[in-house]
């Protein structure tokens, strides 16, 4: 973003939405970063994870931001049935809807947990389709090491 930008979606934010100083500051900061858009969403460098199981595909994308704090976006499209699909990016935005988290693998612990409801909504009338998501969200929650006092995740398959 330039910095006319920067002014507008500031000016834009502090009508439409109260903001605390500390967030202005962020947001302004955040938005001068080369990796950010117009928009203000993160479109280069992010960190992809897809899980797909037959036509049904979700990802989550990661980015750390320049203050340290993690962002994240989540699509899922599935492909057969009613064809549902959903997505949003990893935006500067989320600065003001509450503190994104500080860590990697606190931004993706909450997304595996927004993706068991997603998912849970998209597969129902499926549960073979269901069930072989659910081991594969499984499969990447063992492989971040989410199963420890920390996070307590439960396996999903068996919830």
């Amino acid at each position: 973003m330039n910095q006319t930008e920067i002014e507008t979606r500031t000016a834009f934010l502090k009508r439409d939405r109260e903001i605390s100083q500390r967030q202005e500051a962020e947001f302004r900061f955040l938005a001068d970063d080369s990796r950010v858009n117009e928009n203000g969403v993160f479109v280069f460098g992010v960190e992809k994870i897809t899980i797909e199981v037959d036509k049904y595909k979700v990802e989550i994308r990661l980015i750390q931001g320049r203050t340290g704090k993690w962002f994240h976006g989540i699509s899922s499209q599935k492909s057969f049935g009613d064809y549902i699909g959903s997505s949003f990016a990893p935006s500067i935005m989320q600065i003001l809807d509450g503190d994104p988290s500080c860590t990697r693998k606190g931004e993706l612990a909450y997304c595996i947990e927004r993706i068991k409801y997603i998912a849970n909504d998209d597969l129902r009338d499926c549960p073979a389709k269901e069930k072989e998501f659910l081991s594969k969200l499984d499969a990447l929650c063992i492989k971040e090491n989410f199963y420890d006092v920390t996070y307590g995740l439960p396996l999903f398959q068996n919830a």
